[in-house]
C-alpha cells in the first residue's frame, strides 16, 4: 500500500469515526430527552389544568415533527413548567435530508406558530406532554397559543395582500401599539398603492448571460468524440463523427442561438417611511451591517451600487416599487430607478466570452496534440479534397519532374532509387534511406588512399588470432576444480565464460613490428596512445616465458617464431582491449581518409528527383545493410555508433550496383524545394494516404472552428470588458447625481 492509499484509508476511517460519533451523540441526547421528560411527569402535581381554549388550540400540533403521518396523543390535560436553555440538534445527510429536534432544558419540544421568535438564552415555558415530546403553549410570558394563532392569521392575510397587490394599508402582524402620535403612525404605516408587471428594462437588469460553462463542456465533449473518430475506423469512426456533429450543433446553438428571456415578475407599488437600521453581529461587535426598511413591515433589498450614495430622507414618506417574490427594489422615490438606469446604460457581459475563448484555446492545443504536429498537412489534404484533386501516379523520376506537382497533391510513386548521403552536424556524413534520390546519376564510389598499416591497426587485423578449443576445455576444467568448494563463484565464472575464451596469436613478431612502424610515424602527442597499446599487449599476450616490457615481449615472440607461432595466447577480453586501443591510435588518420572520400561521394550526387519521405504506413523504403566483420572489428559502442570502416562500407554500397533498391510510396506532398544542385526536392508525408482523408478533414475542421471561436470571442471579451468598465463608471456617476438631486429635496418623492 503506497502513501496515497494509506492517506485515503485514514481519511475514510476519520470520516466514519466522526459520523459514528455524531450518531452516538444524537441517540444519547434522544435518550436524555426521554429521561428528563419522564422525570418531569413524576416530579409531582402539575401547576394547573389546561383550559378548554388551550386544548382546542393545541390540536393542530399533535403530530410528530417531520413525520406527519404519525399522530401524537396528549398524555393528560395537565400543564407542566419547563425551564432551560434552547438547543437544536439532529442528523444531516449529504443528500440534503435532515432530522432536526428542538429542545428546552434537554426535553424535545414542538414550537407552535412563531414561538421561536420569543426564545431567549434561558427560557421559562409551559408545556403539555404528548408521547415523547412536549408542546409549548406559553413561553417567557410573551408567547401563547391564542396570540400565535392570531399573528399567524394576520401574517397569512398580509401575505395574500402582498401577493395580490390589494390597494390599502398593509395589515400589522402584531397588535398595534396604543398611544402613538400621528407622526409615529406614519413611520410604521405602509400603504399598498397597486401592482404591475416588470418593464423589459427591469427584466434585463436581473438577467445574467451566464459564464458559458454549458456550451464549453458540450464543445469539449464534441472535440473528444471527434478525436476518437480520427484514431478509429469504419463503424466506430462513423458513430463518433455523428455524435461529434450533433454535440457541435448543440454547442453552437447554445453559443449563438436566440437568447431565452426570463418571464417578467410582478412589482408592488408601496408607500412608507424609509429608515435605516444598523445591526451588530452577536459574536463580533465590530461587524456592523446596515439594513433598510419601509415602515415596520418591509425589509428592502436595495441594489448594491446604490448603497454608497443613499442617505435617509429628513422626513416624509417615500414611494417605492419592489418585486413581489424577493422584495428587491426597482424604484425608490422619483430619482432612483432601475428602468431608467438600464435604458440609459444597457448591461454588458464579458465573462461568457472569456470562458469560450479559453475553451477555444484548449481546443487548439488538443487538435495540435492529436495531429502530432501535422496540422499543415491536414489543411493541405482537406484543401485537395475540396478542390477534387485525384491521386497522381508516377513510375519514373522524369514524369514526376516534368509534372512538378504542387504541395497538397496526393501521389503514388513506385520505382528504384538510391538512398542519399546526408551531412550531419557532428561526425561523418550518414546514409539515410528516408531521403531517396530517384533517377539521378551514379555517385562517385569512395576511394581510399593506400595506407595498409593504418587500416590494419584501425580494424584490429594487425593482430591475427585463431580459436584454441583444447585450451578452452582446460580452462573450464580448472574453473570447475577451483569452484567445487564455492558453487556460487563457479556460477559467476560461467556467466562470463565468453570473456575467458583463449585464442592463439599468429604472427606476433609481425604485429609487434607493425605497431613499432606505425607509431614511428606519429607525432609526440599520439605517442601516449602507442604507449597504452604496447602496455596492453605486454599484459595480455601470454607465453611460457615471462615478459614484463615491450622489449622482452619482442624477444619472446622471436624465440617462439620457429614453433609455428603457437607459443603465445590471448584471452577474449584482452583481445578486445588491445584492438580497442589500436583503433584509438589509428582513428585520426583513418577517419580523415574516410571523411575525405565521403565528401567526394556527397558532392557527386546529382540529377533526378530527391524524395524526402516522412516515414509512415504508406511507405516501403530500402534499408542500409549491416556491415560488420565480427572477426576483426573491435567491440561496438553502447550507443551503436558506427566506426569509420563501417561508414566506408555503407558509402561503397550506396555507390555500387546494390545501392539501387525498389521502393513504393503513397503520400501527400507537403513541401517542394530545390537542393544546392537545383535538383527538385519533394517532401512527402507517408502517414497520409487516401484512407486518411476523413481524419485529416476532422482535424482541419476543428482547427478552423477553434480559431474562429478564439478570434471572435477573444475580441469580444476584450471589447466587452472595456465597455463594462466604462459602464460601471458611468452608472456610478449617474447614481451619484440621482442621490444629489434627492438630497436637495425634502424627501425622495
Amino acid at each position: 500500500m503506497d502513501t496515497l492509499d494509506l492517506l485515503k484509508l485514514l481519511l475514510l476511517l476519520a470520516m466514519l469515526g466522526y459520523s459514528l460519533y455524531g450518531v452516538i451523540r444524537y441517540q444519547s441526547r434522544r435518550r436524555a430527552s426521554k429521561r428528563i421528560l419522564k422525570s418531569l411527569m413524576q416530579a409531582g402535581t402539575p401547576p394547573r389544568e389546561a383550559t378548554a381554549e388551550e386544548l382546542t388550540l393545541v390540536q393542530p400540533f399533535l403530530t410528530r415533527p417531520g413525520k406527519r403521518q404519525r399522530p401524537l396523543m396528549l398524555a393528560d390535560g395537565k400543564v407542566y413548567c419547563l425551564r432551560g436553555e434552547y438547543l437544536r440538534h439532529g442528523l444531516t445527510a449529504n443528500g440534503g435530508g435532515e432530522q432536526m429536534h428542538d429542545t428546552l432544558g434537554g426535553v424535545e419540544v414542538i414550537l407552535p406558530y412563531d414561538a421561536s421568535d420569543y426564545l431567549q438564552v434561558n427560557n421559562d415555558a409551559e408545556v403539555m406532554l404528548a408521547d415523547k415530546v412536549a408542546i409549548v403553549i406559553r413561553l417567557n410570558g410573551e408567547f401563547d397559543l391564542a396570540g400565535g394563532r392570531e399573528r399567524g392569521m394576520r401574517r397569512q392575510e398580509q401575505a395574500q395582500q402582498w401577493a395580490g397587490g390589494q390597494v390599502g394599508e398593509m395589515s400589522d402582524i402584531d397588535a398595534p401599539s396604543e398611544g402613538l402620535t400621528p407622526d409615529e403612525e406614519d413611520i410604521v404605516r405602509v400603504d399598498m398603492l397597486g401592482q404591475r408587471d416588470e418593464t423589459p428594462a427591469e427584466t434585463t437588469a436581473r438577467q445574467s448571460a451566464g459564464l458559458g460553462f454549458g456550451p464549453a463542456v458540450v464543445l469539449i465533449l464534441a472535440a473528444v468524440s471527434a478525436g476518437i473518430a480520427t484514431v478509429t475506423e469504419d463503424v466506430v469512426r462513423l458513430g463518433c463523427s455523428a455524435v461529434a456533429g450533433l454535440l457541435l450543433l448543440c454547442a453552437l446553438w447554445l453559443i449563438w442561438g436566440p437568447r431565452r428571456w426570463p418571464v417578467s415578475k410582478r412589482v408592488n407599488h408601496v408607500r412608507g417611511a424609509f429608515t435605516a437600521v444598523q445591526l451588530s453581529h452577536p459574536n463580533n461587535s465590530a461587524a456592523v451591517s446596515q439594513h433598510w426598511f419601509l415602515g415596520d413591515k418591509l425589509h428592502l433589498m436595495l441594489p448594491k451600487h446604490w448603497l454608497p450614495h443613499l442617505v435617509v430622507p429628513a422626513s416624509g414618506r417615500v414611494d417605492t416599487e419592489l418585486r413581489v417574490d424577493d422584495y428587491s427594489v426597482v424604484r425608490l422615490g422619483k430619482h432612483f430607478s432601475i428602468d431608467a438606469e438600464t435604458r440609459a446604460y444597457p448591461r454588458v457581459f464579458w465573462g461568457r466570452h472569456v470562458v469560450l475563448a479559453i475553451t477555444a484555446l484548449l481546443l487548439l492545443v488538443g487538435v495540435a496534440m492529436v495531429s502530432g504536429g501535422g496540422l499543415r498537412g491536414d489543411v493541405l489534404q482537406t484543401k485537395a479534397w475540396l478542390l477534387g484533386t485525384q491521386t497522381r501516379t508516377y513510375d519514373n523520376a522524369g514524369a514526376l519532374r516534368e509534372a512538378s506537382p504542387a504541395a497538397g497533391t496526393m501521389v503514388a510513386l513506385k520505382g528504384q532509387a538510391r538512398c542519399s548521403l546526408m551531412p550531419v552536424r557532428q561526425g561523418m556524413p550518414a546514409v539515410q534511406c528516408s531521403t531517396l534520390r530517384w533517377g539521378g546519376g551514379t555517385p562517385q564510389a569512395p576511394r581510399l588512399h593506400e595506407d595498409e598499416q593504418a587500416f590494419a591497426m584501425y580494424s584490429g587485423k594487425f593482430l591475427r588470432t585463431r580459436a584454441n578449443p583444447m585450451l578452452d576445455v582446460m580452462v573450464q576444467q580448472q574453473m570447475y576444480r577451483n569452484a567445487q568448494d564455492n558453487p556460487l563463484a563457479y556460477l559467476n565464472q560461467m556467466q562470463g565464460r565468453n570473456q575467458r575464451r583463449f585464442f592463439d596469436v599468429i604472427g606476433v613478431p609481425k604485429a609487434i613490428s607493425d605497431v613499432d612502424a606505425y607509431c614511428a610515424r606519429l607525432n609526440a602527442k599520439s605517442q601516449m596512445g602507442c604507449t597504452a597499446l604496447r602496455d596492453a599487449m605486454v599484459e595480455n599476450l601470454l607465453s611460457d616465458k615471462e615478459h614484463t616490457n615491450w622489449k622482452a615481449l619482442a624477444q619472446a615472440a622471436e624465440q617462439g617464431a620457429p614453433n609455428a607461432g603457437r607459443t603465445m595466447v590471448i584471452s577474449a577480453q584482452g583481445l578486445s582491449k588491445v584492438r580497442r586501443l589500436a583503433q584509438r591510435v589509428a582513428a585520426p588518420q583513418v577517419e580523415g581518409i574516410v571523411a575525405a572520400a565521403a565528401d567526394a561521394t556527397l558532392r557527386s550526387q546529382r540529377g533526378g528527383v530527391v524524395l524526402d519521405v516522412r516515414t509512415g504506413p504508406h511507405a516501403r523504403l530500402p534499408a542500409v545493410p549491416a556491415f560488420d566483420d565480427g572477426e576483426s572489428s573491435v567491440e561496438k559502442s553502447p550507443e551503436g555508433k558506427l566506426d569509420a570502416l563501417q561508414r566506408y562500407n555503407q558509402y561503397a554500397w550506396l555507390a555500387g550496383p546494390d545501392g539501387v533498391a525498389p521502393f513504393a510510396v503513397e503520400a501527400m506532398i507537403v513541401g517542394v524545394s530545390q537542393d544546392a544542385s537545383d535538383t527538385p526536392v519533394y517532401t512527402l508525408d507517408a502517414r497520409r494516404g487516401a484512407s486518411d482523408q476523413v481524419p485529416a478533414m476532422l482535424r482541419s475542421a476543428w482547427w478552423l472552428l477553434a480559431w474562429l471561436l478564439l478570434i471572435v470571442h477573444g475580441v469580444l471579451a476584450v471589447v466587452m470588458f472595456v465597455r463594462a468598465r466604462l459602464r460601471a463608471a458611468r452608472v456610478n456617476a449617474y447614481v451619484a447625481a440621482c442621490a444629489q438631486a434627492a438630497a436637495r429635496e425634502r424627501n425622495f418623492s
